[in-house]
C-alpha cells in the first residue's frame, strides 16, 4: 500500500510539474504571438497613415510640381523651385517625415531632401516600378533602417510611401513621389511592453 501511494504520488508529481510546463510554454507561446501581431499592427498602421501623409504632401504641391514635371527640358537641367522646395520643407516640420524625394518619370531624382542625391537613377527601385505603373507601394524593403533607396540610415525604423503623380497637362504618370518616415518611437514602445 505505502509502496502504491508513492507511484501515485510520483505520477501525480510528474503530471503537476508537466502541466506547469505546458502552461509557461503557452503563455511564453501567447506572448510571442501578442508581440507579433502588436508590431504588424503597427507596421500596417504607420504604412498606411505614412501613405495619406504623403498623398496629403502631394496634394499641397499641386500643381506646380506636375507643371515643372511635364517640362522635361526644364526638370533635367533646372532645380526644384525654390518656392516648391521651401513649402515642402515647412510640410516636414514637426512630423517624423525623414526625407521627400520626387522622380521624374525616367526614374531619375528631380528633388529630394537627402543631399547628394539629385540626377541619380532610381529606375530599378521596387517603389518607383511600382508608382510608375500606377499603383501605391508602401512599406517593404524600406522598413528596418533603410531608406527609399538602400542608404542606411543606422537605428532608425523607416517607412515609405511612393505615389505616382498624375497630371492633367500630359497623358499617365508624369513622376513618383515618395515619403520616408521614422516609425522608431512607435516600435520602441511595443518592444518595452
Amino acid at each position: 500500500m505505502f509502496h502504491n501511494n508513492r507511484h501515485v504520488f510520483r505520477i501525480l508529481h510528474f503530471f503537476s510539474v508537466a502541466s506547469l510546463l505546458c502552461i509557461l510554454l503557452a503563455a511564453m507561446l501567447l506572448a510571442l504571438f501578442y508581440r507579433h501581431a502588436a508590431i504588424e499592427g503597427i507596421v500596417d498602421f504607420g504604412e498606411r497613415s505614412n501613405l495619406l501623409l504623403t498623398q496629403s504632401l502631394l496634394n499641397a504641391l499641386e500643381p506646380g510640381l506636375s507643371e515643372y514635371l511635364v517640362k522635361e527640358e526644364i526638370h533635367h537641367t533646372v532645380s526644384l523651385p525654390p518656392a516648391l522646395q521651401k513649402l515642402i520643407r515647412e510640410l516636414m516640420k514637426d512630423t517624423r517625415v525623414v526625407s521627400v524625394t520626387i522622380l521624374d518619370d525616367e526614374g531619375i531624382v528631380v528633388f529630394s531632401t537627402d543631399i547628394g542625391v539629385r540626377g541619380e537613377d532610381r529606375s530599378d527601385s521596387p517603389g518607383y516600378k511600382k508608382a510608375y505603373a500606377g499603383d501605391v507601394h508602401r512599406g517593404g524593403e524600406e522598413f528596418e533602417g533603410f531608406s527609399l533607396f538602400s542608404r542606411r540610415r543606422p537605428g532608425l525604423k523607416l517607412i515609405s510611401s511612393f505615389i505616382p503623380v498624375r497630371t492633367d497637362y500630359a497623358p499617365g504618370v508624369s513622376g513618383v513621389f515618395a515619403v520616408e518616415t521614422d516609425v522608431t518611437p512607435l516600435l520602441r514602445d511595443i518592444e518595452l511592453r
